[in-house]
C-alpha cells in the first residue's frame, strides 16, 4: 500500500493539495483511508463467505471512531499491526457468525468494556502522542461515542438482532483489552482489569 499511498499523495500534490506545512498531514490521511478501505473490503469479504455481512459492517463502523479516540496498543511494526488487525476482524466475524454466546454474558461484557473504556480512554502510545488539550480533546469524544455505541446496543438488543450485538460486544471488549495492555505498567489499572476479571468470574459460577 506504501505505492498506493505515494501516488494518491504526488496526484494531490499535482493539483496544489499539498504543501509544505501541511505533507506529513496529508499523507498520514491518505495512509488512514486506504487502511480503512482494506479493512472493509475484508469485512465485507470474510462476512458475505459467514454470511455476517451486516454485522461485521457494524463491527466496523463502531470499531474505527473508538479506536481513533480511545486509543491503546499499537504494535511498533507495520507488518505486525496489520496481522493483529486482520486476525482480530477474521476472528471477531468468526464469533458473531458461529459461538453462541449467552445473552447475560453479552450484557456484562458489553456493560464492562463500555465502562473501562470511558474511565480509561485515551491512551496515547508511541505512534501517536497526546498533549494536555488534545487529551481532554479526545476523551470528550471517546465517551460521547462509547455512549453512543452503548445506545446501539440497547436498540439492537430490542430488535432482538444477536449478530450486531455480538459485533458491538466484540469491539468493546477487544479496545477495552488494548486500553488495559497500553497501561499494564501502572499498577492501579492492572489493579482494576484483575478485579473486572474476578467480577466476570463471579458472575460466571
Amino acid at each position: 500500500d506504501t505505492k498506493i499511498e505515494e501516488v494518491c499523495v504526488r496526484e494531490l500534490d499535482r493539483f496544489g493539495y499539498v504543501t509544505s506545512s501541511n505533507h506529513k498531514i496529508i499523507e498520514s490521511g491518505v495512509k488512514r483511508v486506504i487502511h480503512l478501505i482494506e479493512d472493509f473490503s475484508l469485512v465485507l469479504v470474510v462476512g458475505f463467505l459467514m454470511k455476517s455481512v451486516v454485522a461485521g459492517i457494524i463491527m466496523e463502523i463502531v470499531y474505527f471512531p473508538l479506536r481513533i479516540y480511545a486509543g491503546g496498543y499499537h504494535a511498533s511494526r507495520e507488518a505486525v499491526c496489520k496481522i493483529l488487525t486482520y486476525g482480530s476482524i477474521v476472528i471477531g466475524l468468526g464469533i458473531i457468525s458461529y459461538v453462541y454466546i449467552p445473552k447475560n454474558l453479552l450484557h456484562f461484557s458489553t456493560v464492562l468494556g463500555c465502562l473501562l473504556i470511558y474511565m480509561l480512554a485515551p491512551v496515547d502510545n508511541d505512534k501517536k502522542r497526546l498533549g494536555k488539550l488534545e487529551t481532554e480533546k479526545f476523551r470528550k469524544r471517546s465517551r460521547l461515542i462509547v455512549i453512543a455505541v452503548f445506545i446501539l446496543y440497547l436498540i439492537l438488543n430490542v430488535l432482538c438482532a444477536q449478530k450486531c450485538m455480538k459485533a458491538i460486544t466484540y469491539d468493546v471488549v477487544v479496545i477495552s483489552v488494548g486500553l488495559i495492555v497500553q497501561k499494564r505498567n501502572k499498577k492501579e489499572y492492572a489493579g482494576l482489569a484483575f478485579a473486572g476479571f474476578q467480577l466476570a468470574v463471579n458472575f460466571l459460577i
